[in-house]
């Protein structure tokens, strides 16, 4: 993730790179995942956070661009939150904001917009390319996946199917 950002929680963290996108709070506040009745209010309350002013500033004078925070990049920076945040609230709450930008759990008056639309396959894709790029989220990953168990129930699969146990 982004220097500026890294001490944020995953929420507040898309609410800088989004603001530094549109210079919009409200718009910022909705894209970071808060609703679109509290949006308003909270951009307004964010934007009181030194924390976060200081971020954003930070953002803006790195020249992060809408060029630059694309879906893309901040899958990729939810993804390796989500793997390697210490704390088991960001994790969860960037796997939270996954899954909502998925689509997973959708209000019924939300609509989703061209920029947000990605198929299974180009998730996928972002996905490994993000893992691929960065060998500490290769670790985590890997570490998760042994961690619950996942790898030996695949790895126990593929035996039995190959008629090898």
């Amino acid at each position: 993730m982004l220097k500026p950002l890294e001490n944020l929680a995953p929420r507040r963290a898309l609410f800088c790179l989004h603001y530094a996108q549109s210079g919009n709070r409200t718009e910022a506040a909705i894209r970071a995942g808060y609703s679109e009745r509290s949006a308003y209010n909270q951009g307004h309350r964010l934007m009181k956070n030194d924390e976060i002013a200081k971020a954003i500033s930070s953002l803006m004078e790195n020249a992060v661009t809408k060029e630059q925070i694309t879906p893309d990049f901040i899958v990729k920076a939810l993804v390796k939150e989500a793997m390697t945040s210490e704390t088991d609230g960001n994790r969860t709450r960037a796997l939270e904001l996954l899954g909502k930008w998925r689509k997973m759990f959708v209000d019924v008056h939300e609509e989703q917009t061209p920029e947000r639309q990605m198929t299974p396959e180009q998730l996928r894709e972002t996905l490994l390319e993000a893992i691929e790029a960065d060998p500490d989220l290769q670790h985590a990953v890997i570490s998760r996946l042994m961690d619950s168990g996942a790898l030996a129930k695949h790895h126990g699969q593929t035996q039995q199917e190959g008629g090898t146990a």
